[in-house]
């Protein structure tokens, strides 16, 4: 089990200031249109804005969200929506009959039917690590090496009937600090990209996000 605490917006564009960011460091967007990988999503009636199930290469993910820290305002122009989830994942058999492969295949070709709603994404990453005396630091390891830390990420999303863009940070902890490590890596983002617009209604969590965008 991974728990998480995590504040994240859907956007229509990607904001420029944030992909100049990242630039900066070095990750941009392939120009190729396919997309990094494909999540499927389920989206139906019984799933709740608070329960997130995908399939994701091979494994089965489950994602609660465990407490909501309500709307906190970061700068005169970024306001969201705090949340702390947790996840679980499970390998999915490669039998002959219920396994990965006949799962995705399904998905694929039934999909304008299907519960089951395909999202490719192509993804920018970078770590924050939190360091001692209250440092915060770019770190090139990886999130699962590292005791306290943040992940920052800007999302291409490919829906079947358009191309949105989610912003989120992601903290995470050893000593269950998720909640102050994401007020670190949020107060470090916004010092770093001034007057960065974000507002209040287009931040919620995927499932609330997919469940949106599935109303007729």
């Amino acid at each position: 089990m991974i728990q998480s605490c995590e504040i994240r917006w859907f956007l229509a564009s990607a904001p420029e200031a944030v992909l100049i960011w990242f630039e900066r460091r070095g990750q941009h967007f392939s120009k190729e249109e396919q997309a990094g990988r494909c999540d499927f999503y389920l989206v139906s009636e019984a799933v709740r804005n608070d329960l997130g199930i995908k399939l994701r290469e091979g494994n089965l993910e489950i994602k609660e969200r465990t407490t909501e820290f309500g709307a906190h305002t970061f700068s005169a122009s970024a306001e969201g929506r705090v949340e702390a989830w947790r996840k679980w994942s499970f390998k999915l058999a490669h039998t002959r009959e219920g396994g990965t492969d006949e799962v995705l295949h399904i998905t694929r070709q039934d999909v304008q039917n299907s519960a089951w709603v395909p999202v490719g994404k192509d993804r920018l990453q970078v770590i924050l690590e939190m360091a001692e005396e209250s440092r915060v630091l770019l770190s090139g390891a990886p999130a699962f090496s590292l005791d306290e830390g943040c992940g920052v990420e800007l999302t291409k999303i490919r829906l079947p009937d358009r191309v949105c863009y989610s912003f989120a940070l992601e903290a995470f902890s050893r000593t269950g600090h998720e909640y102050q490590n994401l007020k670190r890596a949020v107060d470090t983002m916004t010092a770093e990209i001034p007057g960065l617009e974000l507002s209040l209604t287009e931040s919620m969590g995927y499932p609330e996000f997919l469940n949106n965008i599935a109303k007729p």
